[in-house]
């Protein structure tokens, strides 16, 4: 869940918005929650009901020890109250800009995808499970009824970094440790996971060479790629995991496409820099540095046509139907203090959502998860959040956690 991304000690697997102080208490997650629009006097009502969510060959390998699219159809909330002012595009109605206030938001139903609270993975097929151990949990995923997590390492002196993270697996009570894992995606349908990892020399320094994993059906593959650097996995979508890897220390970072079970991934070299892939495979999300900052770019993965640009927000992520691109304000210093939805093959603005985020993701095709803050301070080590929802067509926003998390991931 920075994505927003956080910045982290171990490379690969920071994406996003929160710095270094917030990762130490923050590991990834989903975004803030909405107030009304500044014309009503009190909070977003609630989002009445649900939405609907989506729900040849090496060897099989064990990790160590145990075209424009139309916009989004309109809300299914029949009772909605938004005041008639404000912006029409399409069937998206409401303001253009809405500021959130957690503490003005409605209750509405739990996240539907997985998600941390505090130390406790929820939601997805199985039920609650707590990952183990002290250090800080960076991302999460669901493998059928099994959590896993990434998890910065404990130093045992506390004057030392704890360089590199591993995968932690918990099924049934039973704890599985793969060494070095620094990013895990899961499929969206929570199916299968692919991770990587990543190691370090003495000083804390990335070395060259990656093991990448897709777990399915209860198998393992395993692709080496002994002369990468900087791998991260992006994506699993269908039967492809995508990620990312540059093939010198330092280098520009290109998108590969792996089958899992194939001996060899291929290189997609018309996306560089890339952070996410859509559902449908046909386009990516980029993060180019420039001279004055970062700007995130949509490209065409087969031809390489960069379809559009901006310099405000860095793209985290698409809806299901590859429709709508999710984006944060361009912070890399903590949270954001804006969330938005973009046509993906356009760059059309749609909505924009002013606060304090971190990360955010599509729970479905109109509605967008995201972390924001309570209250607190990250350097003070008193940073609560909460996961909130947000309604693509309407713009209307709703707290999916009552609880204040000091700790929250979704899945991504």
């Amino acid at each position: 869940m920075k994505r927003f991304d956080l910045v982290r000690k171990n490379g690969p697997l920071a994406a996003g918005l929160a710095s270094v102080a917030v990762a130490a208490v923050v590991a990834g997650g989903v975004f803030a929650s909405q107030q009304a629009p500044a014309d009503r006097a009190s909070g977003a009502t609630p989002l009445p009901g649900p939405s609907s969510t989506p729900s040849t060959t090496p060897k099989p390998s064990s990790p160590t020890t145990a075209t424009p699219p139309p916009t989004p159809p309109p809300s299914s909330t029949p009772g909605s109250t938004l005041p008639s002012t404000g912006t029409t595009t399409g069937s998206n109605t409401g303001p253009a800009t809405v500021d959130v206030v957690v503490g003005k938001l409605g209750d509405g139903r739990a996240p539907q995808l997985p998600y941390l609270a505090g130390r406790e993975v929820r939601g997805g097929p199985g039920s609650p499970v707590k990952i183990p151990g002290t250090g800080i949990i960076l991302g999460i995923a669901r493998l059928n009824t099994a959590a896993l997590a990434v998890v910065e390492r404990v130093s045992a002196d506390k004057d030392k970094l704890p360089f590199g993270s591993d995968l932690i697996q918990v099924r049934y009570g039973e704890v599985r440790k793969t060494p070095d894992v620094s990013s895990l995606v899961g499929r969206e349908d929570q199916s299968a996971v692919a991770y990587s990892t990543t190691r370090f020399d003495a000083k804390g320094g990335g070395i060259k060479g990656s093991d990448l994993y897709a777990e399915v059906d209860g198998s393992v593959q395993q692709l080496e790629l002994a002369n990468s650097w900087n791998v991260e996995v992006l994506a699993y979508r269908g039967s492809s995991v995508y990620f990312r890897a540059a093939a010198t220390s330092g280098g520009q970072q290109t998108l590969y496409q792996w089958k899992p079970g194939a001996s060899k991934a291929t290189s997609l070299k018309t996306v560089t820099s890339p952070v996410t892939v859509a559902n449908d495979g046909a386009i990516a999300a980029s993060l180019k540095q420039l001279n004055d900052g970062s700007c995130a770019t949509v490209t065409a993965i087969e031809s390489g046509t960069q379809l559009w640009r901006t310099c405000d927000s860095r793209l985290v992520g698409f809806t299901p139907d590859s429709r709508i691109a999710v984006g944060v304000g361009a912070s890399f210093e903590g949270s954001s203090e804006t969330l938005t939805a973009h046509e993906a093959r356009t760059g059309k603005l749609i909505r924009t959502w002013k606060g304090q985020f971190y990360d955010a993701v599509a729970e479905d095709d109109q509605h967008l998860l995201a972390v924001t803050v309570v209250s607190g301070n990250p350097v003070a080590g008193t940073l609560k959040l909460a996961i909130i929802r947000c309604s693509i067509p309407t713009g209307q926003c709703e707290r999916s956690t009552p609880d204040a998390l000091d700790q929250s991931v979704i899945l991504r």
